[in-house]
């Protein structure tokens, strides 16, 4: 019998079942599903165990139920439980993130918390786990103001699966620094910090990983483990000698088990060592096991899940008889997984709410069964496609919102952005629509006697409830889905720009102001004069060295050029240097006062004022497909400001591939557009013409506007049409390659000049757009990213916009590391394109590309291949680029030639062949070919051994290549990247100047000469050199880490003010404890730098009988103040022919005698 719900509004308690009992919801959507348990959850507090088919859609209802359940959100008690993702046997591990949420969520089912909502998919049900009572036994809750046996902790982290690193960036990380111990646990959002002393717990704190800072203290905090087997009480070498006698038994090849046993035996963590769970206990577990009795288990679609289950089945059952053909180790299936008729025996007898979105008549359905009568938007889009050239872009949504708030249903739309939403409110009222707007999010329910808002979330799907009195309209429903990128947090971000001694390493190039490039040997601890201090130890020409104290450490930094090439060691002593310092000033004089005579010339002539946004412009702009960033927002505001003014506009946007480049290029088209002009688009390439083609034609389908192209893949008589149209204007944009700039194009009303990656065009086609420069507005983009000191050092000269908001958080890009294994590169190739995908497959040997593709064709004969590499004819390597961008090539076999400009939104697998023969950088650039959509991506990076990878060597790569760990290498990657970059930016000659003298001391030189065109006083730089005759570093023992104590050194060296170097000091108490004495009085030292610079002091002496200070050429910086304190000493402080000043005074030795120094220098400013 099916009972009709009526209304439910603020009863929504009456639809849960009794212990035992169960209830079917027909009629429900996935989104209107979580609004009913979220109602249930803000009058009940219950434990809901939800279960939908596939992981996307367990993932959806988990965001939607944030929405609705903001509160259940904010504490923790919304958990996804994730399946594995990886078949078992095959060499993989699952991704640390999906190891996390899936054991604190059977943890928090285990704990008997409530309010609880757990959301699992198919293959997450039928997963089994290590059971309850191993987990509960595992778990360890540490106390601030209580004892905890430190050395005991420490060995459980080891032995369940963390790993000990200097620095805790990611996942399962733990660093011990003295009393200090930092870790990173499932169920926590940041790391967290335990100040031990002895074993009594001082403090506990949770940090930050992007500046390792402490930002909240904690009064607890459950450890799990990291991993789900844990080496325990002997439990190694019982394991080992288990597998060793099933594989004697089984009459594997000792070459594949003998490795396994011996890795188990030592108490390894090695890639695929889940497979092998079941042997670590006596019995797995399901999460239903995990589930108390009173939970209530949710079954979305019971007959589509079951047959979700039954698939993967299938598809594990086929790999595991792959598995046993090649006779590798393995267990019999149902040991690690459940079959899905016992996972549905095991619902029997449970309470149960089964939701059927259609009301299907099923006897073996609950007795109990309500009808909730559901409507959705999904009319909406045709509605206002329809509706855009007449009644105007959102009428059908005005009248439907009118029509709903007469039946007494309160409304909610909900936007993406608050930028988003504002625009929305302010479309509406044209409709004479008045919603209260939301933009903080927080409250998704709309108050009392507030029947229409606008709020700020993520909903999956709108719908109508007419049984709660609730209508709710996504932004997607309006404008077709947003293709969702998830942002790092700006935390995270600024990581990215990090001194350069963050990742100095011996053997590294470095400048020294004074005396050039050297090579960097290590940081040594030196003692002279009976006093330890730390020097950095460098090499010049003939094998000279050098030791630079700390307090000089600002006078050296890391050489970077543009390029791979090593650069000539200079020598000491020798003059060489500063003749090429003088000579890379002289280049970028030049180079500075033609930038500066043009950016003169533009603000004199006079270009198009083009008119302020309007209504059609902000339909425009809401209509864009994904989610504008902050900075591409920004980037955006300055075009248009840009086209405002009657000056020609002259703008750089610099941004990788995908993060919204083009979205900026077409607001300024559509704006000159609407002014009626014209807008030409200049690439370098033919592929890049045609790809900007589609975007253009896609993104202005729906309006009057005429896009056309010119290349050479269009014919002569084409082409003479375009002219024609173009004189006529009758076409808005054309977008071309250099054929564009050629004597027979001209142009009705030439308004904005678009030009893409300049740097790629040649001498004579960038002299004639130069020309354009000064008769329309122009506006550049380059996917190359460039450094934000060069940014800087441009500023006045040349106007840039930077988009840098990085276009996916880790889960974008899926990295595994694999050995060369013929049937996981077909699968993968098989997954991607069982989706409508292509595949990248990178292999940089010209020599072998054709057999390895033809091996390809073979494995898998269906393929359509392409091959692509630098040494094919240019218009041969264009063909088969086109075809890849049309869709007519599969999976496409490359060298490293893929453009940096392309974007591939269907190619989202990447496989790296050899991907231990690649630099860093180019890792990075290859891995972000993929992942531009809103699917998953995946990179396979291949190495012909994974055993000769040590699970230190794979814990790198793997924080290299993964963007929520930016590692070091990710760093350097993206420094070397930007530095191409500036030498792109600048152009060959300047390329040449940075590899001179490097890119840091360049940035200085330019910053000098910049700042003597614009006429300003330039102060000379100096590295002030402290004579002190005390112990002033870091020891050893209280930072460990080599590498920490570089960036510590550098961070002090470039400290402007007493406020950093104090920031400095809280930072290192915050991360290593109490200061010892050394390090205090480092402090001292490095807070008179700043004031020492001030004074144009170039040499500061401590003695007996006082101090003695040696001033540059210019002198002191205010000499009354000099003569004033020698008066004050009553004639016994004197001023030496030399210039020098000493002062007589007693007692600075010691911590105290440095301080008192500082008050003299402060008096003297």
């Amino acid at each position: 019998m099916v009972e009709e719900a009526r209304t439910f509004r603020g009863d929504a308690a009456r639809l849960v079942p009794p212990p035992g009992g169960q209830v079917s919801f027909c009629g429900l959507t996935p989104s209107s599903s979580a609004f009913v348990i979220a109602e249930i959850l803000e009058h009940r507090p219950e434990v809901f165990l939800v279960y939908l088919p596939t992981p996307l859609e367990a993932e959806d209802f988990v965001r939607d139920l944030e929405f609705f359940w903001p509160q259940g959100a904010s504490e923790g008690a919304i958990l996804l439980c994730p399946g594995y993702e990886v078949k078992p046997f095959g060499g993989e591990s699952p991704a640390t993130d999906l190891v996390f949420a899936r054991l604190w969520a059977l943890y928090a089912l285990l704990s008997g918390r409530r309010p609880l909502v757990v959301a699992t998919s198919a293959p997450g049900a039928l997963q089994l786990s290590m059971p309850g009572r191993a987990l509960s036994e595992t778990a360890e809750l540490i106390e601030s103001g209580q004892e905890a046996d430190r050395d005991a902790l420490l060995a459980r982290l080891v032995s369940s699966g963390y790993y000990s690193t200097p620095m805790v960036q990611g996942m399962g990380d733990f660093s011990v620094r003295g009393g200090v111990l930092d870790l990173y646990a499932p169920g926590s959002t940041q790391p967290v910090r335990a100040e031990f002393f002895g074993d009594y717990i001082e403090s506990l704190r949770r940090f930050r990983t992007s500046d390792q800072r402490s930002v909240e203290d904690l009064p607890e905090q459950i450890i799990l483990p990291a991993s789900e087997i844990v080496y325990s009480n002997g439990r190694a070498e019982s394991v080992a000698v288990a597998l060793k006698d099933l594989s004697t038994a089984s009459g594997w090849l000792d070459l594949l088990w003998a490795p396994l046993v011996e890795k188990i035996g030592q108490g390894q963590f090695f890639p695929g060592l889940e497979s092998f769970l079941p042997l670590f206990y006596d019995r797995l577990a399901s999460i239903e096991d995990y589930a108390g009795p009173e939970t209530i288990r949710v079954v979305f679609e019971p007959e589509r899940l079951a047959e979700a289950g039954r698939a993967y089945r299938s598809r594990l059952d086929t790999h595991l008889d792959r598995i046993r053909e090649e006779e590798r180790p393995h267990l019999p299936l149902d040991r690690l997984y459940l079959r899905p008729e016992d996972w549905a025996a095991s619902l029997s007898g449970r309470r149960l709410i089964e939701i059927r979105e259609l009301d299907v008549q099923d006897p073996a359905r609950p007795s109990r069964a309500l009808n909730f009568p559901v409507e959705s938007n999904q009319d909406l889009r045709a509605l206002i496609e329809r509706s855009r050239a007449s009644a105007g872009l959102l009428a059908p949504l005005a009248a439907r919102i009118t029509a709903w708030l007469g039946r007494g249903i309160e409304v909610v739309l909900v936007c993406h952005t608050r930028d988003q939403a504002r625009r929305m409110a302010e479309l509406l009222e044209s409709y004479q629509v008045y919603p209260r707007l939301d933009v903080d999010g927080r409250r998704r329910m709309t108050r009392e006697g507030e029947r229409f808002s606008l709020t700020v979330g993520f909903l999956t799907s709108g719908f109508v409830l007419p049984s709660f009195g609730r209508a709710y309209v996504t932004e997607d429903e309006l404008f077709g889905p947003k293709r969702r990128v998830i942002r790092r947090a700006a935390e995270e971000v600024k990581r990215i720009h990090l001194s350069s001694f963050q990742d100095l390493a011996v053997g590294d190039f470095v400048v020294h102001t004074d005396f050039g490039i050297g090579q960097y040997l290590g940081l040594v601890t030196l003692e002279v004069e009976d006093r330890a201090n730390d020097y950095l130890h460098l090499v010049y020409r003939g094998g000279d060295k050098l030791y630079v104290p700390v307090d000089r450490f600002g006078a050296v930094g890391k050489y970077l050029g543009a390029d791979d090439r090593p650069p000539p060691l200079d020598k000491l002593g020798g003059l060489s240097w500063e003749r090429v310092k003088a000579r890379v000033k002289a280049s970028i004089r030049e180079m500075a006062e033609e930038l500066l005579g043009l950016y003169a010339r533009r603000q004199v002539n006079r270009g198009t004022a083009f008119s302020p946004r309007d209504e059609y412009f902000r339909e425009f702009e809401a209509s864009f497909d994904y989610e504008e960033t902050p900075d591409q927002l920004a980037a955006i505001e300055e075009v248009l400001k840009d086209m405002a003014s009657d000056k020609p506009m002259d703008r750089l946007v610099c941004g990788d591939v995908g993060y919204g480049k083009t979205e900026v290029a077409l607001r300024a088209a559509f704006k000159a557009i609407e002014d009626h002009m014209q807008v030409a688009v200049l690439v370098p390439t033919t592929v890049l013409a045609e790809q900007h083609y589609q975007t253009f034609a896609d993104r202005f389908k729906p309006y009057p506007i005429e896009v056309e192209v010119l290349s050479r893949f269009r014919t002569r008589s084409e082409q003479t049409d375009v002219l024609k149209r173009l004189l006529a204007g009758q076409v808005n944009v054309v977008i071309g390659t250099h054929r564009l700039l050629q004597s027979d194009v001209h142009f009705k009303n030439l308004g904005l000049l678009v030009v893409d990656e300049e740097h790629r065009f040649g001498v004579t086609h960038k002299e004639r757009i130069k020309k354009k420069r000064a008769e329309v507005d122009v506006l550049t983009l380059t996917a190359t990213p460039i450094p934000r000191t060069l940014q800087m050092s441009l500023t006045g000269i040349r106007d840039l916009s930077t988009i840098e908001t990085p276009p996916q958080d880790r889960q974008a890009i899926k990295t595994y590391l694999l050995k060369y294994d013929e049937p996981t590169i077909c699968e993968a190739i098989a997954r991607e394109l069982d989706r409508g995908g292509q595949v990248f497959f990178v292999h940089n040997r010209v020599r072998d590309i054709d057999m390895v593709a033809a091996r390809l064709k073979r494995l898998m004969p269906m393929l359509r291949l392409g091959v692509a590499h630098g040494q094919q004819k240019e218009r041969e390597l264009e063909k088969v680029m086109i075809r890849f961008v049309r869709r007519e090539i599969d999976v496409l076999v490359t060298t490293t030639i893929i453009e940096s400009g392309l974007d591939f939104p269907t190619a989202n697998t990447i496989i790296i062949n050899n991907a231990d023969r690649f630099g860093l950088a180019q890792i990075y650039q290859l891995r972000g070919r993929v992942g531009r959509s809103d699917a998953q991506a995946f990179a396979y990076l291949l190495v012909a051994s994974e055993e000769n990878l040590t699970r230190d060597a794979r814990k790198r790569l793997r924080a290299l290549l993964d963007f929520s760990e930016l590692g070091a290498g990710f760093r350097i990657a993206l420094h070397d990247l930007q530095i191409r970059g500036a030498g792109n930016l600048l152009g060959a000659a300047q390329s040449g100047q940075i590899a001179a003298v490097g890119y840091e001391m360049y940035v200085q030189l330019m910053e000098r000469t910049i700042g003597e065109l614009k006429g300003g006083e330039i102060e000379e730089e100096i590295e002030p050199e402290m004579v002190l005759g005390l112990p002033a570093y870091i020891p050893e023992r209280f930072v460990p880490d080599t590498e920490q104590r570089l960036v510590h050194y550098r961070r002090l060296s470039s400290a402007l003010n007493e406020e950093e170097i104090e920031e400095v000091a809280t930072e290192l108490r915050d991360r290593y404890g109490p200061l010892p004495r050394e390090t205090e009085n480092l402090l001292e030292v490095m807070a008179m730098k700043p004031v020492l610079k001030t004074l144009r002091v170039k040499k500061l002496e401590l003695g007996q009988a006082g101090l003695t200070l040696s001033f540059t050429e210019k002198g002191p910086k205010s000499l009354d103040k000099v003569m004033d304190m020698i008066q004050n000493y009553k004639n016994k402080a004197k001023i030496y022919p030399d210039g020098k000043v000493f002062i007589p005074e007693s007692g600075l030795s010691g911590l105290s005698g440095l301080k008192r120094v500082k008050n003299i220098l402060h008096a003297l400013r």
